[in-house]
């Protein structure tokens, strides 16, 4: 069958090698991909270098950067309608849009710069001029260590010595 010739072409192929399946089967391309409509999709994006279509397990297809895919997946079916179970696929897989409160991040993630770690930690303690100018966040992304250069310079600033740090550890010290 078409489906236990995919799984043959998975396991010795590494992949869907649709030529492979059709010696298997005996079936044309076009019946086999009629029969596992839903188990393989096309690509949009990807042709082999002769033109062909590249096909992908429902697995591999329906995981990733799903919005990207289904803007993909939408514009390739205006041209050609039979990739539009693409996109009824894609569709259905969406994740939910996360409201503000769903999100959380939390000090020293990657992906935030540290300029706007600077900007946070000079606004939560309301820095002087001079703590500002003196007082800046370093990240190694090659090592992800984040360094604070300047922090005994808090120019006698309460919340960073009392509110949210002492005298002997000060705010910079403990972010």
């Amino acid at each position: 069958t078409a489906s236990d010739a995919l799984a043959l072409s998975i396991g010795e192929k590494a992949g869907i090698d649709l030529p492979y399946m059709m010696q298997l089967t005996g079936k044309s391309e076009q019946q086999l991909v009629d029969e596992l409509k839903g188990v393989i999709f096309v690509d949009p994006m990807q042709k082999t270098p002769d033109g062909a279509p590249i096909y992908h397990t429902a697995d591999a297809y329906l995981s990733g950067n799903v919005r990207q895919k289904l803007a993909i997946a939408k514009l390739a079916a205006e041209s050609n309608p039979s990739l539009r179970i693409n996109v009824q696929a894609l569709e259905q897989i969406q994740p939910k849009d996360l409201e503000a409160s769903e999100i959380a991040v939390r000090l020293g993630a990657t992906w935030i710069a540290p300029s706007i770690i600077k900007q946070f930690a000079d606004e939560l303690v309301d820095a002087p001029m001079i703590s500002r100018r003196l007082v800046d966040v370093h990240y190694v992304p090659y090592t992800g260590v984040w360094n604070i250069s300047g922090k005994s310079n808090t120019g006698g600033n309460i919340k960073a010595t009392v509110t949210y740090g002492t005298n002997r550890a000060n705010f910079y010290h403990i972010l």
